[in-house]
């Protein structure tokens, strides 16, 4: 007879275990999918009629909430990133934090969550980050690299064009992009509320095929 175990199993973690993970034991593709599920969330609910005249620009906290929402939580996780670099006193530990965040960018793209991509480049690119370049220099040039390939795609001097290019080519390809970036200028808004209206409309027919 087997004798049973003591601990008991699927047993819930407690608050106590979460607050011993540490952030760089975390996996990048582990980080980068719940982060995409968390943004994927909050992106299927806004609505196309959210997007008309600006609405969340307006000080109603109704209009257009979930377009208000999302953009929320995008200044919130640049925030987070930036606050876990510049909270660092190690420089090696911070060496590796600036490292496992490119990963973390990385994996997000190639997930197609291009708005959490943007979150981690506007956290990058802030001056307090860009300041520490005693950190910089002792950065992976492969991790650098990997910053320099998701600058460029997302680079707003350019009007983001090889973000709309491929945003135009993943629509041809009918391949379903997880989370658009909602910033940027108007010609992303329209990108933005072109790709809803043909979610929206594959969905209704593929409805109507199984009828």
């Amino acid at each position: 007879m087997t004798r049973p175990s003591s601990r008991k199993k699927n047993a819930p973690v407690s608050s106590k275990a979460i607050s011993k993970i540490k952030f760089l034991e975390i996996d990048g593709m582990e980080m980068a999918c719940q982060l995409t599920i968390l943004d994927s969330f909050l992106f299927n609910r806004i609505t196309p009629i959210e997007c008309i005249y600006k609405a969340w620009c307006q000080k109603e906290e109704w209009m257009a909430s979930n377009i208000k929402m999302s953009l929320r939580v995008h200044r919130q996780i640049t925030n987070w990133f930036a606050r876990a670099i510049l909270l660092e006193k190690d420089t090696i530990r911070r060496i590796a934090l600036i490292e496992h965040i490119i990963n973390i960018a990385n994996r997000c793209n190639l997930l197609f969550n291009f708005n959490t991509t943007m979150a981690i480049l506007n956290c990058l690119s802030l001056k307090q980050v860009q300041n520490l370049k005693q950190t910089w220099q002792f950065v992976n040039p492969k991790a650098k690299a990997t910053l320099e390939h998701l600058y460029r795609f997302m680079d707003p001097n350019t009007n983001f064009r090889e973000y709309r290019d491929r945003i135009i080519r993943l629509a041809q390809e009918h391949t379903i992009v997880t989370v658009p970036f909602l910033g940027g200028p108007i010609i992303l808004l329209v990108l933005f509320v072109a790709y809803l209206l043909t979610i929206r409309y594959r969905s209704i027919r593929t409805d109507i095929t199984r009828l």
